[in-house]
């Protein structure tokens, strides 16, 4: 009696080592998310107009923006919008690893846990296609405006970060979609940057001149160096050697040195990344809040260092710095210094 042959839904929730189910998954995974990170946008956008910190938060991602990304938006409305659309990708990059936890922490059968790894991968590699996808048609549709929002140093930083998901994903579902150091790989990546976005995001919040809010800023920078010298440097390294040492053990050349290539590009990243997270850790730790009975200039130093280290706390994912971006900086400081953005709290 011949076993009959898995239909194709059963082939696409299994995430199966097919080439044509993985093509399929990456396309319904970049629609869903096109779809869905828009609506998450949307959410978030109506919870955070009601928040005190609304404006702070705006004109920090803003800045953001302009010295990470070199995006430089004419409006506030603009950025505010870009902003609530990044807590949507940041929100795909923590479902996404979060589907590989069940391997990673030993939660369910192994037949599950790859299964629910291979679309944690999926997962990402349908929100990079469909980012591809949809500044390509910026670039070639959107005029002045379109070649305004992908600036050839934000291109250079997504095709590095692209290359690993888009690049690798399909081929290790194919040939090692069982590997746990694979699944830990995809956590790794998309947990730690789901929790540093999270975190630089939070810290926006803050009123860091009081002593609640610095001593809560010092334990969001710890917590993120903390997570990123882990996810990013040592068990990156560890895992990402496993797996060439598969690769080559295998004999499969391509997905060795395809390996290589895109392990090295992503550390590249990751020293940059660790690296900014460094110097936020030790720009906040060093502070000391000072109250309003201390010295006139104990309070003025106190107020300027912590102006500094809230301007560079908008660096995150800032690997190359310009000059130029330094009035925006000025104008934020000034901003900060007036305390314009807390004056709705009192």
């Amino acid at each position: 009696m011949s076993i009959p042959e898995p239909d194709t839904i059963t082939l696409l929730l299994s995430c199966a080592p097919t080439l044509s189910t993985q093509l399929t998954l990456m396309v319904i995974q970049a629609v869903w998310w096109a779809v869905v990170i828009p609506v998450i946008a949307g959410l978030f956008a109506v919870w955070v107009k009601k928040q005190p910190w609304c404006e702070q938060w705006t004109a920090l991602n803003k800045a953001t923006f302009k010295k990470a990304f070199f995006v430089d938006f004419k409006t506030t409305e603009e950025a505010f919008d870009f902003a609530c659309l990044f807590v949507g990708i940041i929100t795909q990059h923590a479902i996404g690893g979060a589907l590989c936890c069940a391997s990673v922490f030993n939660l369910a059968s192994v037949s599950l846990a790859t299964t629910l790894a291979g679309h944690g991968a999926m997962c990402e590699v349908g929100w990079e296609l469909q980012d591809v996808v949809v500044r390509a048609y910026q670039l070639v549709f959107g005029g002045s405006g379109g070649k305004a929002k992908n600036p050839t140093p934000l291109l250079v930083i997504l095709a590095i970060h692209h290359s690993m998901g888009l690049g690798m994903a399909i081929p290790m579902n194919l040939s090692f979609a069982s590997e746990p150091y694979y699944h830990e790989m995809v956590f790794l990546l998309q947990f730690a940057a789901a929790f540093a976005l999270m975190t630089q995001n939070y810290g926006y919040t803050l009123d860091t001149k009081t002593a609640s809010g610095l001593l809560r800023m010092k334990m969001a920078v710890t917590l993120t160096l903390i997570v990123m010298i882990y996810s990013r440097v040592l068990r990156f390294a560890y895992c990402g050697y496993q797996l060439l040492c598969i690769a080559y053990a295998s004999g499969n050349t391509h997905l060795f040195f395809g390996g290589s290539i895109v392990v090295v590009l992503m550390s590249l990243l990751n020293i940059l990344f660790v690296s900014d997270a460094a110097g936020k850790f030790s720009k906040f730790m060093k502070l000391k809040h000072i109250d309003t009975n201390a010295p006139l200039e104990k309070q003025k130093t106190f107020k300027f260092e912590l102006e500094e280290a809230m301007v560079n706390m908008a660096s995150a994912m800032a690997p190359i710095r310009i000059p130029k971006a330094k009035k925006e900086w000025s104008k934020v400081r000034g901003a900060l210094t007036m305390g314009v953005f807390h004056g709705k709290k009192e």
